[in-house]
């Protein structure tokens, strides 16, 4: 190589060299005024992200007299604990994001404008996990409430580390123009007509899928298929015949094309009072059953008869097969109750999650050894429950020297009480906040 040569080559390798500089200063310049979180996601590393509420519902109201409120929280923060425990979720994969909590009343004229709380922006927590090789899924947790619920209890949920979402019935029972009905949905179930805020689900729109759940459920493994469903609702048998749909284990797609449909058709059903007895809904055959006349009857009524009217009706007009509005999921697998004797004998290894309810009695009203199987949900909720206080117990002194610690570390190995006695670190950390 000649000299000429190098004094030509060595401006274009100059060249060469700028061109990369500036490139790397573009990419960074890039990064500096890149989208929020969620849409880098998407766009860098073409990953769909799914916004998921675990979502269950604490009130005071009651027909059977006060809730323990103090187990029920119990209860629904061993369920979230359960929820980070099968995705391998810690605080390394949270994030501090604002976002709107809470919901606008469906019906502005049943709120008194001065005392209900309008939906704001809050830093909220949310925990990021891959659950295969396209999707990311973030999930949140939030407790919705009524007005029953004082603030020394709201402090305690949010200890738990749950939004706070205040929540109101979507009709009141006077709306009802079924006089005698009107009447019996003030008790029906075990909360009343409070438990038509399960309907809410469908509303909210932040989220892809909301999982509403009672606060005595608990995960064993993942639950993926329920986030990646394409179907506006998902639900689960109850545990006797007439019990068509079970009210404590709910999968709603609230950005689903058709949520608002439904949700304003099922008030309007509700508003009709169109109930008898024996004949529930509409004379149907379906809702005459416990808590028919909220949750446990409407949803079991309205979608497997009008929503399936409107589904072959959509087939017609489309001339294919348009997506089902609604699919059953295995109870057994999900929302074991150990009522049927298929569920009773299934493997624990084959159970997504469990509900204690039925003849599976709840962990902290103490009761005895009576099925395997339920004996083992009740050891696992145990083992969540001590994680669960451990956890706060590192973060918190006056939990650490408290009763509650005490009890985790003392309870035997397969056994969920000391003696006919369950320590409640709720009730510990109300009195800790007032």
């Amino acid at each position: 190589m000649n000299d000429q040569s190098i004094r030509i080559k060595a401006p274009l390798l100059l060249v060469a060299i700028l061109a990369c500089f500036v490139c790397f200063r573009s990419d960074l310049f890039l990064l500096s005024v890149a989208p929020p979180c969620n849409a880098m996601i998407k766009t860098s590393t073409r990953r769909e992200v799914k916004e998921v509420a675990i979502c269950v519902m604490i009130t005071s109201s009651s027909t059977h007299g006060p809730t323990d409120l103090a187990g029920t929280l119990d209860g629904a923060a061993t369920l979230r604990r359960s929820v980070l425990n099968v995705y391998n979720l810690t605080d390394a994969n949270m994030v501090k994001v604002e976002r709107t909590v809470g919901l606008t009343p469906y019906n502005r004229n049943n709120i008194n404008s001065t005392t209900w709380m309008k939906p704001k922006n809050e830093t909220v927590s949310v925990f990021e996990v891959n659950v295969d090789r396209k999707t990311t899924v973030r999930f949140r947790f939030v407790a919705m409430t009524n007005d029953d619920v004082n603030d020394e209890w709201r402090n305690v949920i949010r200890v738990h580390r749950f939004e706070v979402w205040n929540a109101h019935t979507p009709m009141e029972h006077t709306e009802v123009r079924n006089k005698q009905l009107s009447i019996d949905m003030k008790n029906s179930g075990a909360i009343g007509i409070s438990e038509l805020i399960k309907l809410d689900g469908l509303r909210m729109h932040d989220f892809d899928s909301v999982i509403f759940v009672d606060c005595d459920v608990l995960f064993h493994r993942r639950f993926n298929e329920l986030i990646l469903m394409e179907e506006n609702f998902g639900w689960t048998h109850g545990g006797w015949q007439e019990e068509k749909i079970n009210g404590g284990f709910l999968v709603y797609s609230p950005r689903h094309p058709v949520s608002k449909h439904h949700m304003d058709q099922m008030i309007a059903i509700l508003r009709e009072g169109n109930f008898s007895g024996g004949g529930g809904w509409r004379d149907s055959g379906i809702g005459w059953t416990y808590g028919g006349q909220t949750v446990q009857g409407i949803l079991p009524y309205y979608y497997f008869i009008e929503a399936n009217k409107e589904q072959e009706v959509l087939v017609q007009q489309l001339g294919q097969k348009y997506p089902p509005a609604h699919r059953e999921i295995d109870r057994c697998r999900f929302n074991n109750m150990v009522q049927l004797d298929k569920c009773k004998n299934i493997p624990f290894d084959s159970v997504t999650s469990n509900h204690f309810t039925g003849d599976c009695g709840k962990p902290w009203h103490c009761p005895p050894h009576k099925n395997l199987l339920c004996d083992r949900f009740r050891v696992e909720f145990m083992n969540r429950y001590r994680e669960m206080v451990l956890h706060l117990a590192r973060s918190r002194s006056d939990v650490n020297n408290s009763e509650a610690l005490q009890f985790v570390n003392d309870v035997k190995e397969g056994e969920w009480c000391i003696d006919g006695k369950f320590v409640s670190v709720s009730e510990i950390l109300r009195q800790l906040l007032a």
